[in-house]
């Protein structure tokens, strides 16, 4: 709970230390893992952070957020390759994931270009979340994109 309340107050630094107090009284505690990679990650101790995701996928396999968590580590690392495979098998694991489908527009769109995949991700989460936030002008500016408009 300490290690939360620091995490969730915005001090990383000092919840790493918890985190990794809990992870080593019990390895399988995925919840930690999943927050120790987290903090990991923003205080850009990549390769420490990616290690704790491979650890929360060693302990549940199906666990998608793990995979949005590694997609966002490949973005930073300036890998989108291995980032859209992240994201595609968060979906997987998840076919109601629409965070990953929104993110993998995004990285579609921005990065590869491919208008019509990113229309296809964002029309999906809108038929799973119609109230998603710009979920309706991704699927429109991602038609009009990829018609050429």
């Amino acid at each position: 709970a300490l290690a939360d309340a620091l995490r969730e107050s915005n001090r990383c630094p000092e919840a790493i230390g918890e985190y990794e107090q809990v992870v080593m009284l019990r390895p399988s505690h995925r919840d930690a893992q999943t927050n120790l990679g987290i903090c990991l990650g923003q205080t850009g101790r990549l390769e420490e952070a990616d290690a704790a995701f491979q650890r929360v996928l060693a302990i549940d396999p199906s666990f998608a957020r793990a995979y949005t968590n590694l997609a966002a580590l490949a973005l930073v690392a300036g890998d989108p390759g291995r980032a859209r495979d992240y994201y595609r098998e968060a979906i997987v694991k998840d076919p109601q994931n629409v965070l990953a489908r929104m993110q993998l527009a995004a990285l579609y769109e921005r990065t590869f270009h491919d208008y019509h995949a990113a229309a296809q991700m964002c029309g999906e989460a809108r038929l799973i979340a119609p109230a998603t936030p710009n979920v309706v002008e991704c699927v429109e500016r991602n038609q009009r994109l990829a018609a050429g408009r």
